[in-house]
C-alpha cells in the first residue's frame, strides 16, 4: 500500500488529518531469515500446503503488520529483512494460518490456533523464527487458545461489552466456531454514553436496539487484521451498515483504534475508544465519476474514459458497477507513449477489463478466483495476497451511489492485448 496514496484519500473521503505511527527512539538494526522447515534428523519436512506468517510490532497503543511471509511448506528458502528498528524490548505477534491443497488449487485457507493436531507441525515451521527472535530477547506471542467471548471475559476493560452480549444473547455468536473481527468498546467507551443510556440498553425491553448496537461492531465471517482493517475504506458490519475507516488516522468512524489484533481461536479484536452508532452507517451521495473527480487522483483515468465515450457506465445507479481504478501513479508505471499509441478502441477494451458488472466489495471479491469484467476476459484473483492479475490495490471498498471502487496500483492489461 502507498501510505502517500492513502493519506490523500482518507483526506478526502473522511476530512481528517492523517498521520502515521512510528517506531520508537533507540532502535537498532535487526534482520531474520526464515528457513524451510526440517524434521527432527534435519531432513526436510514436508506436507502439502502452505504457511503465511504475519508478524507485527509494537508500536506503544497498536501493533503495525510489518511484515508477511508466505511459505510453500517443506519447499524452498524465504529470506527477507523485516525486523528493522526494532526496539529490543518490543513485541512481535506472530500469527500464522495454514492453507491445505487439493492438486494445484487451493481450498480456502483455515487460521491455526495451535490445536494438538497441527501443533507439533507448527513447531518444526517456527524452530529457525522462534531461535533467531530469542536471540534478541523479544517476546513473541501466538495466537490465543480462548474463544473472542472466552478472551473478553477475562478481560476487566470489557465487563461492560461482556455484560451487553449477555443481554443481548450474543455471547454464543462470539464464543462459537468461525471467523469473527470484533471492534470492543473498553468501560471508558460505554461511559462517555453516559448511565442512564447504558442502563436503557441493558434493559429487557430494548434488546432489539442493543442487538443492533452490538452487531455493528461485528464483521461475520472475516477475521480482518488490522493492516487489512487499513487497507478498506468501508466495512460491513453484521449488522448490515458500513463504517468508515480512516487508515491514516487509524479510526473506525469516530472511534479510535487504541488496540489492534488480539487473536483468538474463532478471531480477533481490536479495541476502540468510543461506542459506534448504527445510525452513523456510510451513506453514499456521489456516483463513480464525481468521487473518482474529487480524489484528484484519476487524472489519466477520467482522461481515457471520457475519450472513449464509456462514462455513462460510471453515474448509472440502476446497474451498479464495481471499477479497479489505476491511479496516476499507476498509469504512470507503463512504458512511455505506450498510450499514445494506441486506437480508441484499444484504449476503451483495457478500460472495460477494468469494470465489473455489480457492487463487488472485496469480501466477495477475495472469495473468488477469478472477475468476470465487461470485457469478457477474465481477471485473476488472489484471495490470500489481495491482489488481481499483478496488481496489489492502494485502497478497498470506496462506496458511491453508482457501485464500488477498488484503488489498484497496476493497469490491467487483457490477455488478449
Amino acid at each position: 500500500m502507498k501510505h502517500t496514496t492513502l493519506r490523500t484519500l482518507s483526506l478526502l473521503f473522511l476530512g481528517i488529518t492523517a498521520f502515521i505511527l512510528t517506531a520508537t527512539a533507540n532502535a537498532s538494526q535487526r534482520s531474520l531469515t526464515i528457513f524451510k522447515a526440517e524434521n527432527d534428523d534435519g531432513s526436510t519436512y514436508y506436507r502439502n500446503g502452505t504457511v503465511t506468517l504475519s508478524v507485527s510490532m509494537d508500536q506503544g497503543e497498536s501493533f503495525k503488520t510489518i511484515k508477511r511471509v508466505y511459505l510453500r511448506r517443506g519447499l524452498g528458502i524465504s529470506s527477507t529483512s523485516f525486523l528493522s528498528h526494532l526496539p529490543s524490548d518490543s513485541l512481535v505477534k506472530v500469527d500464522a494460518r495454514l492453507g491445505k491443497f487439493r492438486g494445484d488449487r487451493p481450498e480456502q485457507y483455515t487460521f491455526v490456533d495451535n490445536p494438538d493436531d497441527v501443533k507439533d507441525e507448527l513447531e518444526k515451521l517456527f524452530k529457525f523464527f522462534r531461535t533467531e527472535v530469542n536471540q534478541f530477547n523479544i517476546p513473541v506471542q501466538f495466537r490465543a487458545d480462548q474463544t473472542i467471548a472466552q478472551v473478553a471475559s477475562g478481560d476487566p476493560q470489557f465487563s461492560t461489552l461482556v455484560a451487553a452480549l449477555g443481554a443481548a444473547d450474543l455471547v454464543g455468536t462470539v464464543n462459537g466456531e468461525g471467523s469473527f473481527t470484533v471492534f470492543a468498546p473498553t468501560n471508558a467507551a460505554f461511559e462517555k454514553l453516559g448511565q442512564d443510556t447504558i442502563n436503557f440498553l441493558l434493559d429487557p425491553a430494548n434488546k432489539a436496539t442493543l442487538t443492533d448496537i452490538l452487531l455493528y461492531h461485528v464483521i461475520v465471517g472475516n477475521e480482518l487484521q488490522s493492516g487489512s482493517v487499513l487497507e478498506r475504506a468501508t466495512l460491513k458490519m453484521a449488522q448490515g451498515g458500513l463504517v468508515a475507516v480512516d487508515p491514516g488516522a487509524g479510526t473506525i468512524n469516530s472511534s479510535e483504534l487504541i488496540l489492534t489484533n488480539i487473536l483468538t481461536s474463532n478471531g480477533v479484536i481490536h479495541v476502540i475508544d468510543t461506542v459506534l452508532n448504527p445510525a452513523d452507517s456510510v451513506t453514499p451521495t456521489q456516483n463513480i465519476a464525481e468521487v473518482a473527480t474529487s480524489a484528484g487522483v484519476f487524472t489519466t483515468l477520467l482522461q481515457a474514459v471520457g475519450d472513449t465515450g464509456i462514462g455513462g457506465a460510471l453515474v448509472d445507479t440502476n446497474n451498479p458497477v464495481t471499477v479497479f481504478a489505476p491511479s496516476d501513479e499507476a498509469f504512470a508505471k507503463l512504458p512511455a507513449g505506450l498510450l499514445d499509441s494506441l486506437t480508441v478502441d484499444q484504449i476503451r477494451n483495457i478500460l472495460l477489463y477494468h469494470v465489473v458488472p455489480g457492487e463487488v466489495r472485496s469480501e466477495d471479491l477475495f472469495g473468488l478466483d477469478e472477475a468476470d469484467p465487461l470485457l469478457g476476459q477474465p481477471i485473476q484473483v488472489n484471495g490470500e495476497l489481495e491482489r488481481i492479475n499483478k496488481s496489489d490495490f492502494d485502497l478497498l471498498d470506496i462506496v458511491t451511489t453508482s457501485g464500488n471502487i477498488h484503488i489498484i496500483d497496476e493497469v490491467l492489461i487483457p490477455p488478449s492485448f
